[in-house]
């Protein structure tokens, strides 16, 4: 009997925790809805403190990228990603969030996935391209940099590896360098 007691006393608060959190995401989804995402974001963030939700972990990460803050957006939705199926928006905003990092290899790949389920997005295929465009140029820009001062690819690795970063001498560091110079007397 008193088994049975605990074991509803359990649902019973469990229950209630989940009420709690649907609470939260109820009135974090109104401001979402109302545009006000400064004033959502602290709603979703108590009630994902009490339950992971991917719906609201997505529309957290939007509130941060309303807000310019692309940065806290990345890792919520990559969290949703984990959880289980989740809304293409989420492979955009993911996508468009990389560009805006300089992560362009990452935005490709996001946009890419939103592309094969919203084919028709033309803003998703300007940013893609976008991104293409400035990942070419990046690669293309090192590499006429680097030829151009003659440095080849051996010369990238130091000759002698420091033990640690703090406690490296001035000689290992001049032998470290690629450059000599000499100084002649006339």
């Amino acid at each position: 009997m008193k088994l049975i007691k605990y074991i509803f006393l359990f649902l019973i608060v469990a229950l209630l925790a989940s009420c709690n959190s649907t609470y939260y995401f109820k009135k974090a989804d109104k401001q979402f809805n109302l545009e006000r995402y400064g004033k959502a974001i602290p709603f979703y963030e108590k009630g994902l403190s009490k339950e992971r939700n991917i719906d609201a972990l997505q529309n957290l990460a939007e509130c941060h990228v309303a807000n310019n803050r692309k940065d806290e957006a990345i890792p919520l939705l990559e969290e949703a990603l984990t959880l289980g199926e989740v809304n293409p928006r989420t492979f955009f905003i993911l996508g468009q969030s990389y560009l805006s990092e300089g992560k362009y290899e990452k935005s490709i790949d996001f946009l890419s996935k939103y592309l094969e389920r919203m084919p028709n997005d033309v803003v998703a295929q300007m940013l893609l391209a976008s991104a293409y465009s400035i990942e070419d140029r990046f690669r293309d820009t090192t590499l006429y940099t680097l030829n151009s001062i003659d440095i080849s690819e051996f010369e990238t690795v130091p000759r002698v590896e420091c033990s640690d970063c703090y406690d490296c001498s001035e000689e290992t560091h001049q032998e470290n360098r690629r450059t000599e110079f000499k100084v002649k007397k006339k």
